[in-house]
């Protein structure tokens, strides 16, 4: 049984080699500002400031939001250091991770 690392980082990868990412709690609420941002990835150990900020800003503009992995492991897949928050802006990759994330959690 392949775990949720197997699962759902390489599909954040590849959303970054897209180019359809944006890291960073500022920039991320930017974008979806802008409309671009169709789903928020929230690492768990993100500081409460952080998850409550950007949950705000999905419930305002109707974007999905979730909690999972750690900010090492979700700047590792998208290029970076320590990254707490990676915004997807491509709708199909977004529920791609959103349906393999409920399949782990199942």
């Amino acid at each position: 049984m392949p775990n949720d690392a197997d699962r759902i980082y390489p599909l954040i990868g590849l959303a970054k080699k897209a180019g359809k990412t944006v890291t960073g709690s500022e920039l991320c609420i930017k974008e979806m500002s802008a409309g671009k941002v169709v789903l928020a990835i929230v690492a768990v150990d993100a500081s409460e400031n952080t998850k409550k900020r950007i949950r705000n800003a999905c419930a305002a503009r109707k974007i999905e939001y979730v909690e999972y992995g750690i900010g090492g492991m979700l700047g590792k897949m998208t290029g970076s250091d320590n990254r707490m928050v990676v915004g997807i802006k491509d709708k199909n990759l977004g529920n791609l991770i959103l349906s393999r994330m409920h399949v782990e959690r199942s």
